[in-house]
């Protein structure tokens, strides 16, 4: 067997990073360790394009998921697994921490390995060495190797049955192998079903003395986890749980009692703040934190934006202790929805703190308690985290919740799908049934929004405000629903009144942008264009709003969005210029002025996305033999039934059903068995045909 290329440094490397200067400081920085083979490019769009022309010979690619750009990490593993002649190419993404989502989907496509996305130089090259690291203790097995990190998020994540299901395939795919049947107990322990744990470890023979001490510890855990169950009279270990806790208090006399008290539960990497700013800036600067334990009422950063703050960040695993007097009966509404994991009272011993925060910790951990789970689901919506929200739900499900709790997140998940007059009709139903609840009015706000039922958004938006101020979202949404019902006034009171919670929050500037779209305010809206996160978050809320205003026969108002639009981009969202100029075109089309909007198309950057490239020529063809004939066009309706929807990656219309398991790294072995997320469907909207540019099939391409 020949030496593992990464081991023995001649990996052929092609590493993906758009910014041209840092992608010269990590080409030196590989080069460094001693990869000489290596090279880079700045888009997926090349990457795909050498790996189809053969032009060059590639072991490993490096590459963030560049979600936004033409072509996308999920894309790129795509186009490997499906040609035979590149399954043998090792893939490392490196995600955000908003872009965990799509991780175990990845590995299901074949993944390598799955790294924390570093702001520095220092943290990609420490993220190399630590693959290389267990390369060494996997023996340099890519299967093991990928299972390694692959166990890692589901474990990180808390996607226990998930990871229950990877390790029952391991020991379906290679049974008999006592590595994987102790991965299995443990992941048994972790999922609380700690019986058929021991009952697998009981079957074992008498294993060998190199596995004989795991397996002690393995059964040594569930002993501990039983124990658990019942009553405990003192603070216990969670050290396998929090791996690293932040404190934010300003008295440091409570900062002390926590850290002692962290200290007996066997926490021992705490990072101590006394301003809520500085630890905001060093949680959005490093992975998530497992626990975080805060006063209600910071003095430099209100506690409740302080908190929305975290989970808007996409930090949706960290648990949150508020330890305060100062949490008030009107508060326990907000706490529920940003996402509070418990609530404990000063002034406690440094003992009761550890046995409290202890208790707490393993009881969340252990999906015990109802409203946390509940909680929970939300927070995994919110980031659109599908498959974590449906296992969680599932295991709630089990625990026999209220009626109430069941139908007010079966309204949700309908939300998420798109569903909007079944999570209505659901919502409403448990208004009626139930009683008023914040998240409930919430949501109905926010499908009444999308449905452009402005009055009514505006209703169940007040009436939530009322149960719970201060949610920064909310009165967010609130302004750019006034906005869009003409009550500008109203707009700018919410608009000041959430800027006032949250300070320069991102969210805040994206409502700014979206008034000064709104009101036709294109300065602010280019003022604050530069903190919009997410290209395809502008794209829908400004169509949405197109397609709003034709409804209402205000196609001029319309074409005034587009064109304020337009005006508005920055650089970093200058890649939607082209979708904007075509809608634009459509928007001229529709009003009966094609001389306008073959001007539109004409001036049209090139775009990115193959789909919308050729629509813009055909646009163009029919504009130009239009405007010459003195002739009108009429855009066709599309009619055509729709494709049966994609649940599952498997179901794919690019992918061979034929490839055999294993054939790339954990493809085939893993499943998690939810239903893949509609953002990672997404990504496959514009998947790049393999080999169609130069007239090939994978059979003409060389060998690799």
């Amino acid at each position: 067997m020949s030496c593992h290329p990464i081991k023995n440094s001649t990996a052929r490397i092609l590493m993906i990073e758009p910014q041209n200067s840092r992608r010269i400081m990590l080409s030196n920085a590989i080069k460094s360790m001693k990869f000489t083979q290596t090279n880079s490019v700045p888009t997926i769009k090349d990457a795909i394009a050498i790996l189809e022309d053969g032009s060059m010979e590639v072991d490993w690619i490096l590459t963030g998921l560049c979600r936004e750009g033409a072509n996308n990490g999920m894309q790129l593993l795509a186009t490997c697994l499906a040609n035979e002649s590149l399954r043998h190419i090792r893939v490392s993404l490196f995600l955000e921490a908003d872009e965990q989502f799509c991780a175990s989907d990845a590995f299901a496509l074949g993944l390598f390995s799955c790294h924390h996305k570093h702001s520095n130089i220092n943290g990609m090259t420490k993220e190399i060495k630590d693959l290389i690291a267990i390369g060494e203790t996997n023996n340099w097995n890519d299967f093991d190797i990928a299972a390694s990190y692959l166990r890692l998020h589901l474990t990180q994540a808390k996607l226990f049955e998930s990871l229950v299901r990877l390790e029952k395939s391991f020991l379906t795919h290679f049974p008999g192998n006592v590595t994987y049947v102790t991965n299995y107990a443990e992941a048994l322990v972790l999922a609380g079903n700690t019986n058929a744990a021991e009952q697998m470890l009981g079957k074992l023979s008498t294993p060998h003395p190199k596995d004989r001490k795991r397996v002690q510890e393995i059964l040594n855990n569930i002993q501990s986890a039983k124990q658990d169950s019942g009553k405990t009279q003192g603070p216990q270990s969670i050290a396998n749980v929090v791996k690293s806790c932040v404190i934010i208090d300003s008295d440091e006399s409570y900062i002390n009692a926590l850290d002692e008290a962290l200290n007996m539960i066997g926490v021992d990497n705490i990072h101590k703040f006394a301003s809520g700013k500085t630890a905001l800036e060093f949680i959005k600067r490093n992975p998530e934190p497992d626990l975080i334990i805060q006063e209600w009422r910071v003095a430099d950063y209100p506690g409740p934006a302080l908190i929305q703050a975290v989970r808007t960040h996409g930090f949706v695993n960290t648990g949150i202790i508020v330890y305060s007097s100062l949490v008030k009966n009107t508060d326990r509404s907000l706490l529920k929805e940003i996402g509070v994991t418990d609530v404990i009272e000063k002034p406690k011993s440094p003992k009761i703190l550890a046995t409290i925060i202890s208790s707490t910790i393993r009881d969340e951990h252990a999906s015990k308690d109802i409203s946390q789970i509940e909680s929970k689901v939300r927070l995994f919506l919110k980031v659109k985290d599908f498959k974590a929200a449906t296992e969680l739900y599932g295991r709630l499900l089990k625990k026999n919740p209220p009626e109430k709790t069941k139908e007010a997140l079966a309204a949700e998940f309908a939300y998420f799908s798109d569903n909007l007059r079944e999570a209505s009709d659901i919502a409403v139903q448990v208004l009626h049934s139930y009683g008023e609840d914040v998240c409930v009015l919430n949501l109905l706000g926010k499908i009444s929004m999308k449905q452009a039922q402005f009055g009514q958004a505006i209703y169940y938006f007040n009436r939530a405000n009322d149960l719970a101020p201060s949610n920064i979202e909310r009165l967010c949404n609130l302004a750019v629903t006034q906005a869009s019902a003409a009550d500008t006034d109203a707009a700018e009171a919410s608009l000041a009144k959430a800027r006032s919670i949250a300070g320069d929050e991102f969210i805040i500037d994206e409502t700014e942008v979206k008034l000064g779209l709104i009101n036709g305010q294109v300065e602010r809206a280019r003022a604050f264009m530069e903190g919009f996160r997410h290209s395809s978050d502008l794209i829908a809320f400004i169509n949405n709003r197109g397609v709003w205003l034709s409804t209402q026969g205000r196609l001029q108002d319309g074409i005034q969005l587009y064109e304020s639009a337009l005006k508005s981009l920055t650089g970093n969202l200058k890649e939607i210029e082209p979708i904007i100029c075509y809608n634009i075109a459509l928007a001229h089309v529709k009003s009966g002025d094609s001389k306008k909007a073959l001007e539109f198309i004409r001036k049209n950057p090139a775009a990115s996305s193959s789909e919308l490239a050729a629509k813009i020529d055909s646009l163009n063809t029919r504009l130009t033999k239009a405007v010459k004939s003195g002739t009108q066009i009429t855009l066709n309706s599309n009619n055509s039934p729709k494709a049966a929807p994609v649940s599952q990656l498997k179901d794919l219309s690019w992918l061979d059903p034929g490839i055999d398991p294993g054939s790339a790294r954990l493809y085939g072995i893993f499943n998690s068995g939810a239903p893949v997320s509609p953002d990672v469907l997404k990504m496959f909207e514009n998947m790049p045909k393999y080999g169609r540019r130069h007239g090939l099939t994978p059979a003409k391409r060389k060998s690799s």
